[in-house]
Order: structure tokens, then sequence, then C-alpha cells
């Protein structure tokens, strides 16, 4: 029996063009902001837009699910609509998760407990090492070669541990070579796999599904781990977690 996370590995270049270059805005609107302290403009106003943005994806995504007219409309647009994968129609959008993730590291930043290096190498890990994954998963796929996803996992590491070690140079992060390369092929199984962890607690999920009858809380049933929240949030946590034990 299928389900909606068995999806065909599909290669979409514009969407993982806004990835690159989404990851980049992020970090570019973090720098702009970060050392601004007016009265306007200052880690206030920072935290505030960062979570507007979710607060309006979220909302985006919601309107879609309780409306079809809507969902299509939305579909209909010619940049909305071409960068989503078919099982974002029914269900969170990836740009949404990718936000969500920025919001909490950026507020972990401000709080004190995110370091400046961990946060930018948090967020361009996903947005480097995901396109290129899928890049060569392509490729290999079209040259008919076969194990795309062993060489898409192995893509994925090697970008992550060039991005790591670029920003931990680039920041002084100080992050032992170690470090790096169990980071990131951490989080290359948890990308590569991620589908397979949702059907494991498949379950479980389902048990707290059957407690949300209300119509108002559907939504919370299209939520799922998707890997633009899980990777650059694991790689913040492992990069404050490792050095420890390393």
């Amino acid at each position: 029996m299928t389900n909606d996370f068995d999806q065909k590995f599909e290669w979409n270049p514009g969407r993982k063009l806004w990835h690159l270059l989404g990851s980049f805005l992020m970090v570019g609107i973090f720098y702009l902001w970060k050392d601004l302290n007016g009265p306007a403009l200052n880690a206030v106003t920072l935290l505030v837009f960062v979570w507007s943005l979710v607060g309006i994806t979220v909302a985006i995504d919601i309107i879609r699910f309780y409306s079809p007219r809507q969902n299509n409309a939305l579909k209909g647009l010619p940049f909305y609509g071409k960068l989503m994968r078919p099982i974002e129609e029914n269900h969170f959008n990836a740009t949404t998760y990718y936000i969500l993730a920025s919001a909490i590291l950026t507020t972990a930043y401000e709080i004190g407990w995110c370091r400046e290096s961990t946060l930018v190498m948090s967020l361009l890990v996903v947005g480097v090492a995901d396109p290129a994954a899928a890049w060569t998963r392509n490729r290999l796929q079209k040259w008919r070669l076969g194990q795309e996803r062993a060489f898409g996992l192995l893509a994925f590491l090697l970008a992550s541990i060039l991005v790591m070690w670029g920003v931990s140079r680039l920041l002084d992060a100080r992050l032992s070579l170690q470090c790096i390369l169990c980071i990131a092929a951490i989080v290359a199984v948890i990308e590569s796999y991620t589908k397979y962890w949702v059907t494991l607690a498949r379950p479980l999920t389902r048990r707290v599904q059957g407690y949300l009858a209300h119509r108002a809380a559907r939504w919370l049933l299209q939520l799922y781990p998707d890997d633009n929240f899980v990777v650059p949030v694991a790689v913040a946590l492992l990069a404050g977690l490792l050095p420890q034990f390393i």
C-alpha cells in the first residue's frame, strides 16, 4: 500500500535553486540585521520579523488545507506552484519548515544558546548540500549508472563537510575535523532516510491523529519531520554538543 511519503525522486532545478538562494538570503538577512541596535531595528524586531514570516507561511499552508479553491489558485502561481513537490499539495511547504528552523535558530542565537557560526552553517548545509545531492542523483539517473541514492548521500556528505569546514574557518568556529565529519555523516543519513523515520513512527502518529477529531485541529495532521527543518536543527544541536566529547 502506498502512502504520501513514498515519493519517487523528482529533479526540479527551480526548486533546488530556490533552496540555494533562499539559504543565502536568510543568512544575508541575519547579517544585515544582527548588529543593528536602533529604536526601530534591533534584536527584538529581528525576532518579530522572522517569527512573522513563520506565521505568514503557516497561515498560507493552513488556508490551502481548508480551501481547495485557494490551494488550486496558489498552485497556479508561476513561482509558487512550480516549486512544490506533489506531497506538499496536502502538507506543509518545505519553505515553511525552513523558515521555522531559521526562526528557532535566530531565537537561540539572540538568547545566547547558539553561536553565530553554528547558525550560519546550520542554514547553509541544507541549502547547499540538498541541491548537490539532488543534482548527483539526477545525473546518475540520466546516465543509468545505478546506486543513485548512495551517491546522492555521498554528495550530501561531501557538500556538508565543505560548507561546515568553510564556515568554521571563516568565522573561527574551531570545530575539529572529526566533529565536522561526524555531523556531516549524521545529517546525511537523516536527510537521505527521512521517509523511513516517518514510516517507523507512523503507528504513534496515527494514534495521535485519532485524538484530533476537531475540525479546527485538522491542519496538525499535515505535519511531518521535513528535512528542511530537521537538518538545520540537527546541525545546530550536534555542533553544540559534539565538541564536548570529540
